[in-house]
C-alpha cells in the first residue's frame, strides 16, 4: 500500500517534487498522466519493487509536488526528470508512462537516450491528433475550469470522478482527497491541457509521429482496447514506427491499464523488463 511514511520530497531545479523510491535493483521510473499523481501506480509499485528500484514521481503541480508560477514545458519536464535521476544517484532507468506521462517518457527517450534503458508507453499521448472531446474542451480555459471544478467537487464527495477511484484503502483515499483539493490544481490541469491540446485535438507541438523512428530504447506499447480518450489506432501506428517495438492490447480495458487491468499490466511490464540479478 502507498503510505505517507514511504514518500520523499526531493529538491530538483528549485522545485520540491514528491516521489516514492522503493526496492533494489535496476531503476524504473513511473510517470503518471494528467489529473493524476503517484497514487496512480498503487498496484504497480509493489509488483515491481521485489526486483527493481521503483521511483514513482508527482509531476510539478500534481499530487503534492510544488509548481512554479508557470508550468514547465514538455522539454523542461524531461530535464526535471533527468535532474531527479541525478539527485537519486541513478545513471539510467527504464521509463513507464501512462497518457501524458507516456509522452513525457517518450520525450526523455528522444532527448536523453543514454539515460533510458527500456520504454513502456501505456495509452500514451503524443502519437496522433485524436483525443476525446472532454479533453479538447478542458483545454479551453473558461470551459475547462468549469468542467474540472465540477469533477473536483465530485471527487471530494466520493462520487464517480476523473481524479481517483474512491474505493480503496482509507489512507490512500485520504491522500488523494488532499491533493485533489489543492487550490492550484485546476489551473495546473487546464494549463497542461492547453499546452498540448486545442479543439482539433493534440497539437502538432506535442505529436512525435515524425520522430518515432529515432527511439533507440527497446519499447513496449500497452493499450486498452476500449480506450475512449485516445484511440487504439495511435498504438498500432507507433508499433509500426518505433524500431523493434512490441504491442500488447488489453481487452475490457480503457485508458488506464495500470488501474483497470493491473495483473495483466504488471505481468507484461515484468516480462518486458526481464530478470535481474535478484531473480
Amino acid at each position: 500500500m502507498l503510505t505517507a511514511s514511504t514518500e520523499r520530497m526531493i529538491n530538483v531545479a528549485g522545485l520540491r517534487l514528491r516521489c516514492r523510491d522503493e526496492g533494489v535493483g535496476p531503476a524504473v521510473v513511473l510517470v503518471h498522466g494528467i489529473a493524476a499523481s503517484l497514487e496512480f501506480w498503487r498496484f504497480t509499485v509493489g509488483a515491481l519493487a521485489d526486483r527493481q528500484r521503483v521511483v514513482a514521481v508527482d509531476l510539478p503541480g500534481f499530487g503534492f509536488s510544488e509548481r512554479a508560477p508557470v508550468i514547465p514545458t514538455l522539454e523542461q519536464t524531461t530535464d526535471l526528470l533527468i535532474a531527479l535521476l541525478d539527485e537519486l544517484g541513478i545513471g539510467s532507468a527504464s521509463f513507464v508512462g501512462n497518457s501524458m506521462g507516456g509522452l513525457v517518457a517518450l520525450e526523455v527517450a528522444l532527448l536523453h537516450p543514454e539515460r533510458v534503458e527500456k520504454l513502456i508507453l501505456s495509452d500514451s499521448a503524443g502519437l496522433g491528433r485524436e483525443v476525446s472531446i472532454f479533453w479538447r474542451l478542458a483545454a479551453l480555459r473558461p470551459v475547462g475550469s468549469l468542467l474540472l471544478r465540477l469533477n473536483q467537487h465530485a471527487a471530494q464527495r466520493n462520487w464517480p470522478n476523473l481524479f481517483f477511484d474512491p474505493k480503496g484503502e482509507a489512507e490512500l483515499v485520504d491522500r488523494c482527497r488532499q491533493w485533489v483539493g489543492r487550490p492550484d490544481l485546476i489551473d495546473t490541469i487546464v494549463d497542461a491541457a492547453a499546452a498540448g491540446l486545442d479543439l482539433r485535438g493534440q497539437r502538432a507541438t506535442i505529436r512525435r509521429i515524425g520522430r518515432l523512428g529515432e527511439v533507440r530504447a527497446p519499447t513496449l506499447i500497452i493499450w486498452g482496447k476500449d480506450d475512449w480518450i485516445i484511440p487504439i489506432s495511435h498504438a498500432k501506428r507507433a508499433h509500426q514506427l518505433i524500431p523493434g517495438a512490441r504491442l500488447a492490447i488489453l481487452d475490457r480495458c480503457g485508458h488506464c491499464p495500470p488501474l483497470e487491468q493491473p495483473v495483466a499490466f504488471n505481468e507484461l511490464v515484468r516480462e518486458f523488463l526481464g530478470p535481474t540479478g535478484h531473480d
